[in-house]
């Protein structure tokens, strides 16, 4: 039974000139997200605590003392009726997809994937969504429609899988793990079991692509650990990978124009947009936080995003910004919201 949760909202004007809207000036489709209640947010962060707690005992030799006010894991076991294997505990603090409607603020958890699902893109029509589910342990990739209700599992091998975009009406792009490590990324068309590679790798992720399905881009991990955003034209098999600039989290327009992305800069990460062809590229808005994920909403009017206090990323909040980038809008909920769609 799908769970309805009533999000209160809150206006914050950054101090900038531009016109304030009101939320029903959104667009009337919804925001596909993870949501996580208070509960599953202070056991992620536990967790994460605890996990930077071995790391530094395992460099340094020297235990710290651990935050107090942590969570029983038992507890939160009980509540949620998990019990059984490792992975089904981790999932439990995963959260649950959602569907968040932008001019109500309410939320709807989804009870068609399983827990720990997470949303990766939308159709053109917004009728489809694929998303990320553990099957049998392995991360693959999903479709549903919700014009039928049906899912469809859009991958079927034993590697395992990050993320995916639709690539114009009749294609797929995803990303995959190579057996010899690192990820790369490959397009299948509609009706076609074969996918065929499209990036080299090493560490290619977080895909997204023109509309009309042209050219497609991604973000890399380099050996010298800071990560790019490149782009390769599909229509020329002979088109060679571009890189257009540092950052992560691309996502296109839906009218092809821009790319926004999060970009590494002295206050943090914050969003960023530029031409598809890389020039352009200027910050959009001035938020104080740490910005992350950005996607343009269906007309191009809103991007949403994440944030997060600092470069801990543990604590999630998400925002509704204008991409003229004159004001901000956060969603005040009751827990965490992660990974947004729109």
């Amino acid at each position: 039974m799908n769970r309805l949760i009533t999000l209160s909202w809150v206006v914050l004007a950054m101090g900038c000139a531009g016109p304030r809207y009101d939320f029903e000036d959104l667009p009337d489709v919804p925001i596909a997200l993870v949501y996580r209640n208070m509960t599953e947010a202070e056991q992620a962060s536990d967790a994460f605590y605890k996990m930077q707690e071995k790391l530094r005992t395992a460099r340094t030799g020297i235990r710290s003392r651990m935050p107090k006010n942590t969570l029983n894991f038992d507890d939160v076991a009980q509540t949620f009726g998990v019990y059984g294997s490792s992975e089904q505990r981790a999932a439990s603090m995963l959260g649950r997809m959602a569907l968040l409607d932008p001019r109500t603020g309410t939320i709807e958890t989804v009870d068609w994937a399983p827990r720990g699902s997470r949303p990766l893109a939308w159709s053109a029509d917004h009728q489809r969504l694929l998303y990320l589910s553990l099957r049998r342990g392995m991360p693959h990739i999903y479709e549903r429609d919700f014009r039928t209700g049906d899912i469809t599992p859009i991958t079927h091998t034993r590697r395992r899988h990050l993320d995916a975009c639709y690539c114009g009406e009749d294609a797929i792009v995803f990303s995959a793990f190579l057996p010899s490590g690192g990820t790369r990324l490959y397009r299948r068309q509609a009706g076609s079991g074969k996918a065929q590679p499209i990036t080299d790798g090493p560490i290619d992720f977080a895909p997204t692509c023109a509309p009309d399905g042209s050219t497609v881009y991604w973000a890399s991990r380099q050996q010298e650990g800071f990560e790019t955003i490149s782009s390769r034209d599909l229509t020329d098999p002979d088109a060679e990978v571009r890189v257009l600039t540092r950052g992560r989290h691309p996502s296109a327009t839906p009218d092809g124009e821009w790319l926004l992305y999060s970009a590494k800069t002295r206050g943090g990460w914050k969003v960023w947009r530029m031409r598809t062809d890389g020039t352009g590229r200027h910050p959009l808005g001035r938020g104080a936080d740490w910005e992350h994920q950005p996607t343009a909403s269906t007309e191009g009017g809103y991007v949403v995003f994440v944030t997060t206090p600092d470069e801990k990323e543990v604590h999630f909040s998400v925002w509704v910004r204008p991409l003229d980038g004159d004001l901000d809008r956060p969603l005040s909920i009751d827990g965490e919201g992660l990974h947004p769609v729109w």
